[in-house]
């Protein structure tokens, strides 16, 4: 009853607030793109070749580390898929280089078992 704002009004600054947060993330950064690369997928790497490795010990130590390569792997999924959309790097050319791996390899299976590309997968039809 004391509070003189409304609903909208209270949306409105918690919105002002969010971006505020988020501005920073905005455009990409070289030393940050890089940094994520080389932080996920030279660990995916080496999980791989340790769950390799594993299977000579264990297959419950292999089925561990498959859980953390997954965690790796959705990394390394938004990676790529923010340089499809032209999003991880100022150059074109390096998302391009870049996501041009991923359309390539992880997402060819997915596109043509759905019948589209990837370039498709976020347009929402309107009936």
């Amino acid at each position: 009853m004391g509070n003189n704002t409304s609903g909208k009004e209270n949306d409105a600054v918690f919105a002002r607030f969010l971006v505020g947060l988020v501005t920073k993330y905005e455009k990409p950064r070289l030393g940050a793109s890089l940094w994520q690369i080389v932080n996920t997928i030279v660990p995916y790497a080496i999980v791989w070749y340790l769950m390799f490795v594993s299977l000579q010990v264990s297959y419950w130590l292999t089925l561990a580390l498959a859980i953390l390569a997954g965690g790796f792997l959705v990394r390394v999924f938004i990676i790529f898929h923010d340089c499809v959309h032209g999003a991880f790097f100022k150059s074109l050319w390096a998302n391009q280089l870049l996501g041009g791996y991923y359309r390539g390899y992880y997402s060819y299976c997915l596109c043509s078992l759905a019948g589209g590309t990837q370039s498709t997968s976020h347009v929402i039809r309107k009936s």
